[in-house]
């Protein structure tokens, strides 16, 4: 995936791109937002006619030669250009015409080579032209944007991936180093912004919202934090003047000053208190500075009951609002806190539609990976060994996660998942679970009824929706999602989950159909992308009302101080 892709606003539906090249930023954002349309401008012909395989349209020519509004195009969400474009004595005034194109709320976006980019002094070294073609500093456009009536947000600095081992090496320091010494013995400050490779440059029409900042503190960093905060958070830092950091729970965070980012949230996830009296007195520092303090839980406290009755639930009531997963977890979270809003999970990003389907009569692979769910599949592993000695090599097992599932599998046909260097065998990469999930032809989504599992969300249903995997799913949870015979399959007893595997199994069209009508809903109602902004409209809410919501959280924790018991009496 390009990196850049998530620089674009992800709900943008009419982009054009200035120096789309081959065309691969557009491919690669058409898996965050697949409803755009998305327009080249490309100089190279070469490059211009393979865009044009991937990309809606791709027109020939400059910054200078094209003329957007002659083209058509208008109500524009977002225009990128790349430095190497922007080389024009006319450029305020080709930026003053674009803008006028741009939707209300749409934005510019300006890729540019970093001319001081550490791999550029290697390559003139080397004796090799370095692979910065834009090169310029943000600096240099804040004057046309001024003109064109745009305002410039602050840039975004952009690293490569590949460069941390040489970042990391003492060669490469010393020689910075050095470099630094030689300018300040000659008077002149040095630049240390080395390891920049692009700046990203936002700007639109003002006046631009207030400077936000959102403080995410991850108490779950290894699974949860990804879909919960991480993702999200990625998408939102799109929009103008707000900023993300990301802090693992052992790290300290300090508070930020409110001159320089008027709206301040503390957003904790799967965060707990050490001790009641700790926990008070972090809430009520943040939120006397004038924070906004959003809990974030996506699992029932019920598993940790004994320990949060010992902090007396002081992270839920101590916070301004809390944010869940599902409808279930809000019912959950409303006795301590009755500022609630779900926020379900959905995929960043849409793979392509599955095409190979393999032939009929070739085995068919039943995918399972999920932790802690013994008590969940132990009666339906019966059914499971039926089915194996009944379909024999018709039918093979892919395991991850659950070595006690795939130990109890009585089959030579069937294949776990996971190494012990990755995680103690409990995790894989995310990379290799969607690998995994993607060469199935059927997924397993047992749940029983508890408390707990009622509260989890259906995330496993539409990851296989959108790997081209047709699901045979419990009733828990996954009723309220899959439209059972359409898009997955429902069971309710131990015999309707064999009936219904053996449906799944020998009906190839059935299990086909079933997979593409899933992924059609994961397309059209399951992307981030159409959701992301959600989060930011109740932050707005909150922030409009938190002197309210400040006098009621006060009032809550006194009364927390005072012996009373929030939650279940």
């Amino acid at each position: 995936m390009n990196p850049l892709a998530y620089i674009i606003p992800p709900k943008a539906r009419r982009i054009v791109e200035f120096g789309c090249g081959t065309g691969d930023l557009g491919a690669a954002f058409r898996h965050i937002q697949p409803e755009c349309r998305y327009v080249g401008i490309e100089a190279d012909e070469k490059k211009a006619s393979e865009a044009a395989g991937v990309l809606d349209s791709v027109i020939s020519g400059t910054v200078e030669s094209v003329d957007l509004a002659a083209e058509g195009q208008e109500k524009l969400d977002c225009i990128i250009y790349h430095g190497e474009y922007l080389k024009t004595v006319r450029l305020a005034g080709i930026l003053r015409a674009h803008a006028e194109l741009l939707a209300g709320d749409g934005q510019m976006i300006f890729l540019l080579d970093n001319p001081g980019y550490f791999q550029n002094l290697l390559d003139t070294f080397r004796g090799k032209p370095p692979a910065a073609k834009g090169a310029m500093f943000p600096l240099e456009l804040s004057e046309p944007l001024r003109l064109a009536g745009l305002e410039m947000d602050l840039p975004q600095s952009l690293r490569a991936a590949s460069d941390k081992e040489l970042m990391e090496s003492d060669d490469a320091k010393a020689l910075i180093n050095t470099l630094m010494d030689y300018c300040r013995a000659h008077g002149q400050g040095g630049n240390a912004d080395v390891w920049t490779r692009v700046y990203a440059v936002r700007a639109a029409k003002s006046p631009l919202p207030e400077r936000t900042l959102i403080q995410a503190v991850l108490g779950e960093a290894l699974v949860t934090a990804r879909i919960r905060v991480l993702e999200p958070n990625r998408f939102c830092r799109t929009t103008p003047r707000l900023e993300v950091r990301e802090t693992p729970l052992a790290q300290p965070v300090a508070m930020e000053s409110a001159e320089i980012y008027p709206r301040r949230i503390l957003l904790r996830q799967r965060v707990s208190a050490n001790d009641f009296e700790s926990g008070l007195s972090v809430i009520r520092g943040f939120a006397a500075d004038g924070y906004l303090l959003i809990q974030e839980m996506d699992d029932s406290p019920t598993r940790w009951e004994e320990s949060y009755r010992e902090i007396r639930y002081v992270d839920f009531v101590g916070s301004h609002g809390i944010q869940v997963s599902t409808p279930a977890l809000a019912e959950e979270m409303r006795p301590y806190n009755p500022e609630v809003r779900v926020f379900r999970n959905h995929l960043t990003e849409l793979p392509d539609e599955k095409t190979d389907w393999g032939r009929e009569g070739d085995p068919v692979t039943i995918f399972f990976g999920a932790l802690n769910r013994e008590e969940d599949w132990v009666d339906i592993m019966p059914v499971l060994n039926h089915a194996a000695e009944r379909y024999g090599e018709r039918i093979r097992f892919r395991v991850l996660a659950d070595k006690g599932f795939f130990n109890v599998l009585r089959t030579p046909h069937k294949e776990y998942i996971g190494s012990d260097k990755y995680y103690n065998g409990k995790f894989v990469p995310y990379s290799v679970y969607q690998q995994t999930l993607r060469s199935a032809d059927i997924a397993l989504l047992p749940l029983h009824d508890t408390p707990f599992n009622r509260s989890k969300s259906d995330l496993k249903f539409i990851e296989s929706a959108a790997n081209g995997v047709a699901v045979l799913a419990s009733p828990t949870v996954y009723r309220d999602t899959v439209v059972d015979g359409e898009t997955g399959l429902i069971y309710h007893t131990p015999a309707e989950f064999g009936e219904r595997l053996a449906l799944l199994i020998e009906h190839r069209e059935k299990r086909i159909d079933i997979a593409r009508r899933a992924y059609g809903y994961v397309r059209s109602c399951r992307l981030l992308s159409q959701h992301y902004e959600e989060r930011l409209d109740w932050y707005s809410e909150l922030f409009a009302r938190l002197p309210e919501l400040g006098r009621a959280m006060e009032e809550r924790l006194s009364r927390l101080e005072r012996g009373d018991v929030f939650g279940k009496k």
